[in-house]
């Protein structure tokens, strides 16, 4: 929430997955797929057992753009509310 990724930048909200990925001990890929636009693949290796339960996660790291609101990445909460460029 806090990373501005407006549309066609996302390169610095796909560093941060990835690096909190790899933290995390996941196997991590990043492949660019247009200039500041990086997809992020992190895979969690678990048991070559089918009885194991598998998670996927998929998401997108941009935003729309802000649309005039003062501050679109501050994370600020407003009556117990995330507050973001849409409301």
């Amino acid at each position: 929430m806090r990373i501005p990724s407006v549309n066609g930048n996302e390169a610095a909200a796909a560093e941060y997955v990835a690096q909190r990925a790899q933290t995390a001990g996941l196997q991590v890929e990043v492949t660019l797929v247009d200039v500041n636009r990086p997809n992020v693949l992190a895979v969690w290796r678990g048991a070559d057992d089918p009885e194991h339960i598998a998670l996927l996660f998929h998401g997108h790291t941009d935003t729309v753009p802000p649309l005039g609101h003062p501050e679109p990445f501050s994370g600020a909460l407003q009556e117990s509310a995330l507050q973001s460029a849409v409301q």
